[in-house]
C-alpha cells in the first residue's frame, strides 16, 4: 500500500480531497463551506485535515490510510480476543481482505473508499461475532466496540451506509424471528445510537445532496448499476481463488449438515450476512432508479460481507479435513494466492490513468525543447467545473498547476494566447475520459478562442490528451 501510494499518479478526486482538507481553511469554515457542501459525510475529510502534517501533495497524504489501518487492526484483534471460537474464521477473513484489490488499490488513494471498505469489514466482523443470534448477550465493552465500528461504517460513505445498514438490520431481524425481542430491541437501539453521527451530518447535507444530484455525472439505468455490482462480486471472489473454492465447499457442507452448535452459528451468520447484503443492494438499486448512485468504487463495502461468508465456509472445510498435510497445503495456497493478488493489484495501481500520464508526456517535450509553451486547456473541463459543489472550479486549475510543478514545467496564464515560434506548443487537457474529440475539431475550437494554430497532433493518454502544434505548421 505504501509503495503504491508513492508510485501511482494522482487523479482529479484526490486533488479535490487535497483542496478541501487544506490547512488554510479553518476547521469551522472547512466543515461549513466545503465538507458539508459535498455529497459524502465529512468524516474522511476531517481525518484528511487532521493528517495534513503528512505533506502538501497527494502521495504523502495518502498515508492517512496507513494511519487508519492501525486502529482498525487493533479493533479487529480485539474482536478476535473477545470471541476465540471465531479466530480461525477471522484469520481467513483477514487473508481474504488483504487479497481484495480494494485493499491495495484504494488504500493507495486519497479518498474515502478505503475507509468504507475497512469499516465495512470491521462492522460485519463485529456483527457476526458479537451480535449474532447464537452469540451470548453483549457486554458493555462489547456493545461499545460494536457501536463504535458501526458508527464509522455508517458515517463514511452513503453507499456503504446502506449496505452495512442492511446487514445490521438483518441481524436485528434474525433475533426478532427467534422471538428474542429484548436482544432485537437492544441491538436496534445500539444501531440507532451508532447512526447519530450520520444523521447529524445528513440533517445539514440532505438538501444539498438532493440539489447536487439533480444533474449528476453517474450513468443512470439498471444496466450500468448491475454491471458495477457484478464487477465488485467478481473482483472480490476471484482475488483469492483458494479461499473462494474452499468457501464454496465449506458452505455446501454446512448447508447439508451442521454437526455442532459452532456449525449452526456459522451457518446462521453466513445466511444473515448474505441476506442483509442482498437487502442493502436492493435498496441501493431502488435509490439508483431515483437518482444515479451506483458505480464500482462506491460499492467497496460489498466485498467484506461476501469475503466473510466465504471465510466461514473455508474454515469449516479446514476443520472437517482430517489430514493435517492437506490442511497445510490449503492454507499455504490461500497465503500464496493473497501475495499474488497483492502483487498484481500493485502493478495495476501503477498504470492507473492519472494527471501524471499526460503530464510526463509534456515534460518529455519540454526537456527536448525547453522553449515549449504549455497551455492547460480547461475549456473541455467546464462540465466538471460547473458541477456542484463550487470547489470544483478551484480544484481543476490546482490539479494542472500542481502536476506541472511536480514535473518541472511551466503553464501559461489562462489569458495567454502565446505560441512558441521555435518549439512545440502543447494544449493539455486531463480528466475528460468520456469526451470525444478530433484534432480538427480541437484546432477549430482553439482558433475560435484566439490561438494561432493550424494542424495539431492529438495524442490520447489515459483519461486525457495532449494536442501539439509544431512551429511552422
Amino acid at each position: 500500500m505504501i509503495a503504491a501510494a508513492f508510485a501511482r499518479g494522482p487523479w482529479y478526486d484526490e486533488f479535490f480531497t487535497l483542496y478541501v482538507s487544506a490547512p488554510r481553511f479553518g476547521w469551522g469554515a472547512a466543515l461549513r463551506d466545503h465538507w458539508l457542501a459535498d455529497n459524502h459525510p465529512p468524516l474522511f475529510y476531517a481525518l484528511a485535515r487532521a493528517s495534513a502534517w503528512l505533506g502538501d501533495s497527494v502521495p504523502p497524504r495518502r498515508l492517512v490510510n496507513v494511519l487508519i489501518t492501525l486502529p482498525a487492526a487493533a479493533a479487529f484483534i480485539l474482536i478476535g480476543c473477545r470471541r476465540p471460537a471465531w479466530r480461525g474464521v477471522l484469520i481467513l477473513f483477514a487473508i481474504a481482505l488483504a487479497s481484495s484489490p480494494v485493499a491495495v488499490f484504494y488504500g493507495a488513494e486519497f479518498r474515502s473508499n478505503y475507509l468504507a471498505f475497512l469499516s465495512s469489514a470491521l462492522a460485519v466482523a463485529a456483527l457476526v461475532t458479537l451480535a449474532g443470534p447464537d452469540c451470548p448477550p453483549l457486554s458493555r465493552r462489547g456493545g461499545a466496540l460494536l457501536c463504535g465500528v458501526l458508527a464509522v461504517a455508517f458515517a463514511t460513505h452513503l453507499a456503504a451506509t446502506i449496505l452495512t445498514g442492511g446487514i445490521a438490520l438483518a441481524f436485528v431481524a434474525a433475533r426478532a424471528i427467534r422471538h428474542d425481542w429484548s436482544g432485537a430491541i437492544r441491538l436496534a437501539l445500539l444501531c440507532a445510537l451508532a447512526s447519530l453521527p450520520l444523521l447529524a451530518s445528513l440533517a445539514l447535507q440532505l438538501g444539498r445532496i438532493e440539489a447536487n444530484t439533480r444533474v449528476f455525472w453517474i450513468t443512470a439505468g439498471l444496466t450500468a448499476a448491475r454491471w458495477a455490482i457484478q464487477q465488485q462480486v467478481e473482483m472480490n471472489l476471484t482475488a483469492n481463488l483458494a479461499i473462494t473454492a474452499c468457501g464454496v465447499i465449506g458452505l455446501g457442507l454446512l448447508a447439508l449438515s451442521r454437526q455442532n452448535p459452532a456449525d449452526e452459528a456459522r451457518w446462521n451468520a453466513a445466511v444473515i450476512v448474505l441476506a442483509g447484503l442482498a437487502f442493502g443492494t436492493a435498496v441501493l438499486m431502488a435509490l439508483h432508479i431515483w437518482r444515479p448512485i451506483v458505480i464500482n468504487r462506491y460499492l467497496v463495502a460489498m466485498g467484506p460481507p461476501l469475503l466473510l461468508a466465504f471465510a466461514i465456509g473455508a474454515q469449516t472445510l479446514l476443520e472437517r479435513l482430517r489430514a493435517a498435510p492437506v490442511r497445510s497445503v490449503l492454507v499455504a495456497a490461500m497465503a500464496a494466492s493473497a501475495l499474488w493478488s497483492i502483487w498484481t493489484t500493485w502493478r495495476h495501481a501503477l498504470v492507473e490513468p492519472s494527471f501524471m500520464g499526460t503530464g510526463r508526456a509534456i515534460a518529455a517535450l519540454v526537456r527536448a525543447c525547453p522553449a515549449t509553451v504549455v497551455h492547460a486547456d480547461m475549456h473541455w473541463n467546464e462540465p466538471v467545473m460547473a458541477l456542484p459543489p463550487a470547489d470544483n472550479r478551484a480544484v481543476m486549475p490546482m490539479a494542472y498547476a500542481m502536476t506541472a510543478r511536480t514535473l518541472d514545467f511551466t503553464l501559461e496564464p489562462p489569458a495567454s494566447r502565446r505560441v512558441s515560434p521555435t518549439c512545440p506548443t502543447v494544449f493539455w487537457t486531463e480528466h475528460v475520459a468520456d469526451v470525444p474529440v478530433t484534432a480538427e475539431a480541437l484546432a477549430q475550437s482553439l482558433r475560435q478562442r484566439g490561438f494561432d494554430v493550424r494542424a495539431l497532433e492529438l495524442k490520447r493518454i489515459g483519461r486525457g490528451w495532449i494536442a501539439v502544434s509544431r512551429p511552422g505548421r
